[in-house]
């Protein structure tokens, strides 16, 4: 599971001044709601929150202190709620405030929910990332995924978080790409991040092939490719591309190349599908095929 760590300070400010920061607090609470809805994502805070108390005032009573205001209300019940369902952490006993950020810089690493910036002497830009809204999340998971070297079997169980925008018909696998795991994992989470932030919108427009290949490389830094006019001619290659979603056939030739001569994630991203598929799929990018090189 990946820990993200509510930090307690951080909301105790917001809660202090409600009225100009209400909107802050809901993508806080937005966040943390998405958290404990994941199945590979932990909401942890300080033990004893409602007790905890900051300059003398607590934080109890100024999540109640608002019960008159429905809007309000209705935002610290479902924050109370996520709270239920949080693990929770043994306070430092050098401070008396931002036990979440004090705990990210014991471990050394990790994912903290707040809206504050943090001095880089204290914090780690490459082992900790700090999220404010859902959006944020994901790439959150993929840095993290990569900083505590998480294993291959793992891959298939974050995907879905990592990778919501993506429809996985096949199981990623290393041995099916004739790659290294720990050499090319970097490289696999690049691609496919590509694939599930970039690809839609940009095979959705009406950008040339050629363009689309372009921006994939220059912004991107991944290699991609429709499939040669030789290659299209040669049916047995192209049934090779062939894949089966709710019982009719989708052609994945469009590919990401992690090496010049291996590893190859087949997809489809078009637009121009069936009802039958997309009642499966939905409009996400279809990854169809993971491979090391298809005939051509």
């Amino acid at each position: 599971m990946t820990e993200f760590i509510l930090e307690e300070t951080c909301l105790f400010h917001n809660l202090q001044s409600l009225e100009e920061s209400l909107d802050i607090i809901e993508s806080i609470v937005e966040t943390a709601e998405f958290i404990t809805d994941s199945e590979v994502c932990a909401l942890s805070l300080v033990e004893d929150f409602y007790n905890l108390t900051i300059g003398g005032i607590g934080i109890g009573d100024l999540l109640y202190a608002n019960q008159s205001n429905g809007e309000v209300r209705d935002i610290i019940l479902r924050l109370d709620i996520a709270i239920t369902k949080a693990e929770h952490f043994v306070k430092a006993s050098h401070t008396d405030e931002h036990y979440g950020l004090d705990r990210i810089l014991a471990k050394g690493d990790g994912c903290l929910i707040s809206s504050n910036s943090f001095p880089r002497e204290r914090w780690d830009e490459e082992r900790m990332f700090n999220v404010f809204c859902i959006g944020e999340v994901r790439q959150a998971v993929r840095n993290i995924f990569l900083v505590q070297k998480k294993q291959e079997k793992d891959l298939n169980i974050y995907k879905s978080i990592m990778f919501d925008e993506i429809y996985f018909h096949c199981e990623l696998s290393f041995k099916d790409l004739s790659l290294d795991y720990n050499t090319h994992i970097s490289t696999l989470i690049k691609h496919l991040s590509y694939l599930n932030d970039h690809a839609l919108v940009e095979f959705m427009s009406e950008k040339q092939d050629h363009e689309i290949i372009r921006t994939a490389s220059a912004l991107y830094g991944v290699d991609i490719s429709a499939e040669s006019p030789n290659t299209r001619r040669n049916a047995g290659a192209m049934n090779e591309r062939k894949i089966k979603i709710g019982g009719e056939d989708i052609c994945c030739e469009w590919h990401t190349k992690i090496l010049p001569t291996k590893g190859r994630i087949h997809f489809f991203a078009g637009h121009n599908r069936s009802d039958a598929i997309a009642a499966i799929a939905g409009t996400k990018i279809i990854l169809g095929i993971c491979c090391e090189h298809l005939s051509t």
